[in-house]
């Protein structure tokens, strides 16, 4: 199993595992991988983004764990809002507003 599948996998195990009775519940409408480190993520999280639906694609970094990743997606991309960076957001011919969770200047949060 790829490093992406192996965090994607705990992603998804979080995300099922959290009450549906949140209100800041994620819905996975889709998610894939992309060669041994990029994982994609299609949801909406209908409390901070009405019906619009997001797409998260993010490179799994070599030099965290998988565990560290996981725990990057679930609480440090996808419990936080995106904040000013879903302004320049632009829907694909899909009509998902796709986004990296690999930004510079998170990577001295691990």
């Amino acid at each position: 199993m790829s490093r992406a599948e192996q965090v994607l996998a705990l992603v998804l195990t979080g995300l099922a595992a959290r009450p549906d009775t949140s209100d800041f519940v994620t819905h996975v409408e889709r998610s894939w991988t992309e060669g041994d480190d990029v994982l994609c993520l299609v949801y909406r999280q209908p409390r901070w983004y009405g019906d619009l639906t997001i797409g998260l694609r993010r490179t799994v970094e070599l030099d965290w764990s998988i565990d560290g990743v996981a725990d990057e997606v679930l609480v440090g991309e996808l419990d936080e809002p995106l904040g000013s960076m879903f302004d320049t957001l632009e829907p694909d011919e899909d009509g998902v507003m796709w986004w990296s969770g690999n930004l510079p200047e998170w990577k001295g949060r691990r």
